[in-house]
């Protein structure tokens, strides 16, 4: 399919240069559904611009393509004033389904711009031109109905037109339909406040798209997810996402996601309080933001502005941001003008002045209660009784809070009170507790957001635990180096639960994945023995393991490491240092920097990785199910040393280009992209002889090692070079 598709941009291309335009207009509407995809759209509006004007208005189909193709690319006003030129000539010569095709794009892109009631009446009229038997443009347009619907909070209308179109889908057998209705319909479940149902549905959509070839939708449901663990406060999963998918959405030139990916990574930096990469990241989203009132997306920059300068402590810069988000509010945007209250009180409550923030609070919180979105509504209350705190008014306080309690603890909204939430409201449950008596939830969430968490099997809470896995396994505790093992069994143990943490950041929605039976580790490490002798030595094992880490554990259901729950065995990471997650989190902070244009920031991170990385995972431990976290951890080293060598060639150091790429290319000699950027970075220092060379020993490596030729851009970059 992917080389029909080449050929066809090929065969089209061939026919305007030769100013054959019939047969390139015929083609490019013939197979407008193949040539509309992420990843060549760039190329199919340059092919469109060579096509004459008399063309466009005697087969306004093209004026269709040309307005889908700005629209995925992110550029709404030009799509709508190609599909308002479109209408009136698709009337004329009376081409329903093209008619009713455009209405639908015109849905969108009002629905974009925020003007929902003009989304709806978009589609109505779609509806009117559309053919019976058009079951897809019927749940199409129905389902954009439904978007504008739950966006002016009509939640029961458009969970109504969801469930049309999702019977619709059903009916048809077709899977993907359902899927995206799922997808569609999640937004009304997390507006709602059910967060951890939309959790699973979205987990749901994305996990049927990671595979598929459908990359604009695994793009757009990467970044709804994302949003979603931002929301609960799972930050690192929030990160690992955007991060991976970024570059994706910039590759296939998916702009309508860009925007909101760079802001939920910009909030995801600012809530690790990375305050200096949060604000170079969510300037860089605004800089790159249309102003104009076409998305929301730059509404929400303004805000995450607003809030970071108000967490640092800048007032008055906050105020300006929060003062300039409210300016770009839309009366059919609620949600947005909820908002941007919030966004006010919060910044009227940092600067004292609690009239001012009493009154956003107010009017916030009444529409958050009146459509019954529990989340905010939490959060708005979480706000208002600060406000009265503040204000010394004890009685509104308590009453307050106690509906906030309620409704935390009803759908499960314990994070609000994590000490590392931007806006610790943990502070209120003591100004609490002084006026009331405790509840079970109260002290739950006071033992679970305590400073000073100690562990019930005797170690001390303060322990530091080090452990070293690349080049070879080392373990540090409180500075002191662990010298022998008594058991290897151990040391493989310890092997086996760490390679699971590695394997599950490729799947971070899935926390379960760092989990492994018991009964797998056993035929790991004894094949040969009976299932009740392995596990006996397993047992063993984990118990010296326990004993290694905290040296006074008298009961193994106390460790506060090595955990066993439902027949499986998981190591707690999150108050150890281990290398590998340097190592992760240095390429990710690189990517970062990299894809918000700061590149000097991308080289240093990138460089700190690439010395965390002393050799292969755990060497020592021979098992086939090591070598996959093993090859992941070698694949991050070749991506900090390639990026190094590409930004180094970028920036025109062409020494450190050559360097890094040469070590690339010294571990793992069939990397084609380390031999480019070689004949590449010769090039430039006019060394003719060795672009030859360079060129010479890829073709060699490739075809020797995996049987394989050099790629076109490869050879097309040496002919360059060579020339």
């Amino acid at each position: 399919m992917l080389k029909s598709k080449i050929d066809i941009f090929c065969q089209i291309d061939e026919n305007l240069c030769q100013k054959q335009f019939d047969p390139a207009v015929k083609l490019l509407m013939e197979h407008s559904r193949d040539l509309l995809q992420p990843g060549r759209l760039a190329e199919l509006k340059k092919l469109l611009a060579q096509i004459p004007k008399e063309y466009f208005f005697s087969h306004p189909k093209l004026i269709l393509i040309t307005a889908n193709a700005d629209y995925q690319s992110g550029e709404l006003k030009s799509a709508l004033r190609y599909l308002t030129t479109a209408i009136p000539v698709l009337k004329k010569a009376r081409d329903q389904s093209s008619l009713s095709a455009a209405y639908r794009y015109l849905s969108y892109i009002h629905q974009d711009m925020g003007q929902n009631q003009k989304a709806i009446s978009d589609c109505q009229q779609g509806l009117k031109y559309l053919d019976k038997n058009d079951y897809r443009g019927r749940a199409g347009l129905l389902a954009a109905m439904a978007g504008s619907y739950w966006r002016l909070l009509d939640h029961k209308k458009a969970s109504q037109i969801y469930a049309r179109v999702m019977n619709i889908y059903i009916r048809a057998g077709e899977k993907e339909g359902q899927i995206r209705t799922l997808a569609n319909a999640s937004a009304i479940t997390k507006t709602l406040g059910e967060l951890e149902k939309a959790r699973k549905e979205k987990e749901e959509v994305l996990r049927f798209y990671r595979d598929s070839d459908n990359r604009r939708s695994y793009c757009l449901a990467a970044v709804n997810l994302s949003s979603l663990y931002l929301e609960m406060f799972e930050l690192e999963k929030a990160e690992l996402l955007l991060t991976s998918v970024i570059p994706e959405i910039e590759k296939i030139g998916l702009g309508m996601a860009l925007g909101p990916a760079r802001i939920y990574l910009g909030e995801c930096q600012m809530y690790q309080r990375r305050f200096p990469e949060a604000e170079k990241t969510l300037k860089f989203a605004l800089e790159n933001a249309d102003s104009s009132d076409e998305t929301s997306y730059y509404f929400s920059c303004l805000t995450a502005l607003s809030t970071l300068h108000r967490l640092q402590g800048s007032l008055s810069l906050s105020l300006k941001y929060a003062r300039q988000a409210e300016e770009k509010i839309s009366s059919e945007r609620p949600l947005d003008a909820a908002q941007a209250e919030y966004t006010l009180s919060r910044v009227h409550l940092a600067r004292r002045d609690l009239p001012g923030a009493l009154h956003c609070a107010s009017k916030l919180l009444k529409v958050y209660a009146k459509n019954g979105m529990s989340y905010k509504q939490a959060l708005a209350l979480l706000n208002l009784a600060e406000i009265y705190l503040a204000q010394k008014r004890q009685s509104s306080f308590c009453r307050t809070f106690s509906k906030t309690l309620r409704l935390c603890q009803k759908h499960g909204y314990d994070f609000l009170f994590d000490g590392q939430h931007p806006d610790n409201f943990r502070h209120l449950l003591a100004g609490y507790q002084k006026a009331r008596s405790s509840s079970k939830y109260l002290s739950k969430l006071g033992q679970k957001f305590s400073d000073d968490t100690a562990d019930s099997g005797g170690s001390i809470g303060s322990t530091r635990l080090e452990i070293t896995t690349l080049g070879s396994l080392g373990i540090s505790i409180n500075g002191r180096t662990v010298e022998r093992w008594k058991r290897t069994a151990s040391r493989q143990v310890l092997g086996i639960l760490l390679s699971r943490h590695i394997s599950a950041s490729e799947n971070p929605q899935n926390d379960s994945e760092q989990f492994i039976p018991a009964e797998v580790i056993s035929l790991m490490l004894w094949p040969q023995k009976g299932l009740s002798a392995a596990a006996l030595n397993l047992q063993v094992a984990v118990a010296e393991l326990r004993r290694v880490f905290e040296p006074g554990i008298k009961d193994g259901k106390y460790s506060r490491y090595v955990e066993f729950r439902g027949g499986c065995y998981r190591l707690d990471i999150k108050d150890i240092a281990i290398d590998f997650l340097d190592l992760s989190t240095h390429v990710r902070k690189g990517k970062q920097a990299e894809i918000t244009g700061q590149q000097n920031a991308a080289i240093e991170f990138y460089r700190r990785a690439t010395e965390i990385y002393r050799g292969d995972f755990l060497p020592d431990i021979r098992s086939v199910e090591m070598e996959g976290p093993r090859e992941q951890l070698r694949q991050l080293y070749f991506q900090a040393l390639l990026s190094l060598a590409g930004l180094s060639l970028k920036q025109n150091s062409l020494d450190d280009a050559v360097k890094y790429a040469s070590l690339a290319v010294s571990r793992e000699r069939c990397l084609e992209e380390a031999h480019r950027i070689l004949m590449a970075a010769f090039h430039r220092l006019g060394r003719k002889e060795l672009i030859a060379k360079q060129f010479q020993n890829c073709r060699t490596s490739l075809r020797r090692d995996l049987g394989l030729d050099v790629s076109p851009e490869t050879i097309a970059l040496y002919k360059e070079c060579s020339s």
